[in-house]
């Protein structure tokens, strides 16, 4: 009896041996040898048919919450891409990003069958197609809404370029006026202005201005004022002073001034046109019945201040002025010398009577000879020279 109960026990040991030298073997083997060992071992296991129905159902539940999430989403980028209206570019972009996502989320598990594989890769290609008919709807939309604000803008531009056109013709128009009318008065003032460096003209009064056109018919009313008038000339009339002058623009010079017994005569005549008034045509039978009046010839003077006092010669001009409106100044100036008596120089030699009466007037001596260092005056014109010594003063 106690030899087989030994026998009995020693056979477990040895299986023993057995099955750790198989642990030992099953320890040493490669890992990447363990999966084709285990696919190798159970290629007969399957899980039960309820685990797998329930299986079926979670994966068929996390597809649609799945294909609901990415309509949601594709919606979302439609609206944001109407309201935006992104670029062709960016949609490009955000379809391969889509698709990459997809891609990525799709992808199956090793461990799933090949049916469930294939249904998933059905559920991509369905998912892909409804995203591209979205994408394809969105980009027409794009389109029927890209078209409207193009032919706004055209219109608008060619609005406005109508009104700016408008504005530029008015703008234009307008100028031309103001051009044209600173000319006119641009004229006039610089033909008084020129006079008044010439002449003192009588203040407070705002003189007529106006061009010669006939001189033969203001030399009919009036031959001693207008004998040396010429076409082109300048006729400068002052109603209230009853003055006239007639200045030559081209040589800067006055021709003649005087006085007249009525101005209307002469601005009523077609022979000057006058800035402002239009030439009236009158009957010419009472006009030969008018006798013209005899105008004494001016007389132009120069003014010397030969003393060290400042303000004589205006006082003198001012002088002169009262005795006769014949005495035109044609400038006042301050000699390199001192005089102790005033006198009159006569330029005429002696031709012009005049002169003689100047000096009487005045008082003073009549002297034909020009001092030594004194210089001939500038305006041919003048053909007296007052010189002021300090007796003046006195």
């Amino acid at each position: 009896m106690p030899k087989k109960i030994e026998t009995k026990e020693k056979k477990p040991a040895i299986k023993a041996k057995k099955e750790v030298s198989a642990t030992k073997e099953e320890k040493f083997v490669p890992t990447f040898l363990a999966p084709a060992k285990k696919v190798i071992s159970q290629p007969e296991a399957r899980e039960p048919e309820e685990v797998v129905n329930e299986r079926v159902a979670d994966e068929q539940v996390a597809d649609e919450s799945k294909e609901e999430r990415n309509r949601s989403i594709f919606g979302s980028q439609v609206k944001q891409a109407e309201e935006e209206e992104p670029s062709e570019e960016k949609a490009v972009v955000q379809e391969g990003e889509a698709e990459q996502i997809d891609e990525a989320q799709s992808q199956p598990d090793n461990v799933q069958e090949a049916g469930q594989d294939e249904s998933n890769n059905t559920s991509e290609a369905e998912e892909k197609v409804s995203f591209a008919s979205l994408m394809n709807s969105s980009s027409a939309a794009d389109e029927a809404l890209g078209d409207r604000p193009g032919q706004q803008n055209k219109e608008s531009k060619k609005g406005f370029y109508i009104i700016v056109g408008i504005l530029v013709l008015v703008i234009l128009v307008m100028a031309a006026v103001v051009v044209f009318n600173g000319s006119n008065n641009n004229g006039s003032s610089e033909v008084l202005a020129s006079v008044d460096r010439l002449v003192q003209l009588p203040l407070g009064e705002e003189p007529l201005v106006g061009l010669v056109s006939d001189s033969e018919v203001l030399r009919g009313l009036d031959s001693s004022l207008h004998r040396f008038t010429a076409n082109g000339d300048n006729l400068i009339v002052f109603r209230s002073a009853n003055l006239v002058i007639v200045y030559r623009a081209q040589l800067n010079k006055i021709v003649n001034m005087g006085q007249i017994s009525d101005p209307n005569t002469l601005l009523q005549s077609s022979a000057v046109v006058f800035e402002g008034l239009s030439p009236v045509t009158t009957d010419t039978s009472p006009v030969a019945t008018v006798v013209p009046t005899t105008t004494e010839e001016s007389l132009f003077i120069e003014i010397r201040n030969g003393t060290d006092a400042s303000g004589i010669t205006l006082q003198v001009q001012k002088e002169l002025t009262g005795l006769s409106s014949a005495y035109s100044v044609s400038k006042r100036s301050t000699s390199d010398f001192r005089y102790e008596e005033s006198f009159v120089l006569d330029l005429s030699a002696g031709e012009n009577e005049a002169v003689q009466k100047l000096a009487d007037s005045l008082g003073y001596p009549l002297r034909s000879e020009l001092p030594d260092g004194e210089a001939l005056p500038e305006d041919e014109t003048v053909q007296a020279i007052v010189f002021i010594g300090s007796d003046r003063l006195e």
